[in-house]
């Protein structure tokens, strides 16, 4: 668990994480992680510190190129943790088409610490498909 307890005071802490393929921590200060697939989710409430390690360790493993990534976000009044793996791009509107064909609900933006959400642009898939 040592080896991740950074992460799990982040996650208390910050909300969240970001980590390479290789677990090393990611912090760019610009750019946007768009996430590929979950690797998990539960209920914070069912997890220990070791059952994170434990999990972050299988999670980091299966991780290929991609980076891992962890959040807390309250459902129907239950925090849950969500890992999952996730790319890094520079360009917003390539991140948030990304995350569409993904079919992710967000993106999050390193340089201003907050989430957009694939919803709150919706011709964003018109400029895509204008492209075609």
């Amino acid at each position: 668990m040592a080896q991740y307890q950074k992460q799990w005071e982040d996650l208390h802490k910050n909300g969240g994480f970001t980590l390479t393929s290789k677990g090393e921590v990611f912090t760019p200060h610009q750019g946007y992680q768009v996430g590929l697939k979950t690797f998990l989710k539960t209920a914070l409430s069912d997890l220990s510190e070791n059952g994170f390690g434990f999990i972050m360790t299988m999670a980091v493993s299966n991780a290929d190129e991609n980076f891992v990534g962890g959040w807390i976000e309250k459902v129907d009044g239950i925090q849950y943790l969500f890992i999952d793996y996730s790319m890094h791009i520079q360009d917003f509107i390539e991140a948030m088409e990304s995350a569409d064909v993904c079919d992710q609900l967000a993106i999050y933006d390193h340089r201003r610490g907050i989430s957009w959400y694939v919803a709150d642009f919706p011709k964003i898939a018109e400029v895509r498909r204008s492209r075609d």
